[in-house]
């Protein structure tokens, strides 16, 4: 049984939505589902043998047509809702919310929020962020939309707006994206991010964090398991029948925030050996390489050496291999996924995660969880 899989596969959000989908076949082989991946939603491929689709399904009226050959399907993209198909996105009023909170609790006082006027999902994030804030006693008391129509002029209207907010505000932009333009707006008015402004963003865009000039803070929204719950809805439809309603929509909420570099009110008062190992055992899955390490705390190459040998007695590859060999143990002996995955989770390449864990642990990581489930 196929299932059409319509992700814009070049962006972040679509590929953590992807392993929740191959999660979801690989634990549950029995319903014998097989995913045809369309790398290009906007350009429409074959679809023949597919009885279901999900993913990105585009405008109404193309959304409509998809209703009229699939009798199976869900939306997964908060940003062009669907009334033919059930919902299994992020939540966006809750992530207005956590991002609210987060930057309450790393003692900012002065708030923004910008977006953009024409999506959905800005407004409603923004919502939630002015909700949170209201219900803490901070009214929001500036907000900016920017329409693509009003684009490059906007731009400068954006640095403009930048510049005259209180000093020390905290800003809250829908995406990632949004988050590092805002960042390049405050750098070009000659305001210092962080310290005269502050950015948080949502996604935690791997490419969009390597390319700001200071690392971006950002809500984490559930995309692995937005694709796992996408397939679960499919299979509710399938036992329900065609002719039986869709099952509801399904909002997941974020999973955390991560208070980097444009949102750390606290930088560089917190501990920097506490911020290094805490930013290591959060962001395994990304890229650790000694360039992108240094860029995301702070310092040179050559400092990020130093630091790490004054730290923890070790070099920075060297610790971030032992944290991931460490997590990929506690995975191994707490959880039942597959040891392909336990890899994929904790940033190693399966084809080389078996000798390494077993020149660490000395034991293969098959022997390390039939030794834990002996116990």
């Amino acid at each position: 049984m196929k299932i059409l899989v319509r992700l814009p596969i070049q962006q972040y959000f679509a590929r953590e939505i992807l392993l929740g989908i191959r999660q979801f076949l690989i634990a549950f082989p029995r319903f014998g589902f097989e995913e045809v991946l369309e790398h290009h939603p906007d350009r429409p491929q074959s679809t023949e043998g597919a009885t279901a689709v999900l993913g990105v399904l585009g405008s109404s009226s193309l959304q409509k047509r998809l209703r009229s050959r699939f009798p199976y399907g869900v939306n997964t993209t908060s940003g062009r809702l669907s009334k033919d198909f059930p919902n299994v996105i992020a939540d966006d009023l809750a992530i207005g919310g956590a991002a609210a909170r987060a930057l309450l609790e790393n003692g900012h006082e002065r708030f923004a929020a910008m977006g953009s006027a024409d999506l959905g999902f800005c407004a409603r994030r923004i919502e939630g962020f002015r909700q949170t804030l209201e219900q803490s006693g901070h009214p929001l008391p500036a907000c900016f939309l920017l329409s693509r129509n009003s684009r490059p002029s906007g731009m400068a209207e954006m640095q403009k707006w930048i510049g005259h907010l209180p000093e020390g505000t905290a800003v809250f932009r829908a995406n990632d994206f949004l988050a590092r333009h805002g960042i390049l707006a405050a750098r070009r008015a000659g305001l210092r991010v962080p310290g005269d402004r502050y950015f948080l963003g949502v996604d935690g865009d791997r490419l969009e964090n390597e390319s700001s000039p200071v690392p971006i803070a950002s809500v984490i929204p559930d995309f692995f398991g937005i694709g796992f719950q996408a397939v679960e809805s499919i299979v509710m439809q399938m036992r329900a029948g065609a002719s039986v309603e869709a099952p509801p929509d399904c909002l997941l909420p974020p999973l955390r925030v991560d208070i980097k570099l444009s949102a750390d009110r606290h930088f560089p008062a917190a501990d920097p050996a506490e911020r290094a190992r805490r930013f290591v055992s959060e962001h395994l899955t990304d890229d650790l390489r000694v360039p992108a390490l240094a860029h995301n705390l702070g310092l040179s190459e050559r400092s990020l050496y130093r630091r790490f040998d004054k730290w923890f007695a070790t070099t920075p590859p060297d610790y971030v291999r032992a944290q991931r060999v460490a997590e990929a143990k506690r995975l191994l002996e707490t959880t039942t996924l597959p040891i392909s995955l336990v890899a994929e989770k904790v940033g190693l390449n399966e084809k080389h995660f078996g000798s390494l864990f077993r020149r660490v642990c000395g034991q293969s990581p098959l022997a390390c969880r039939r030794a834990a489930n002996a116990k």
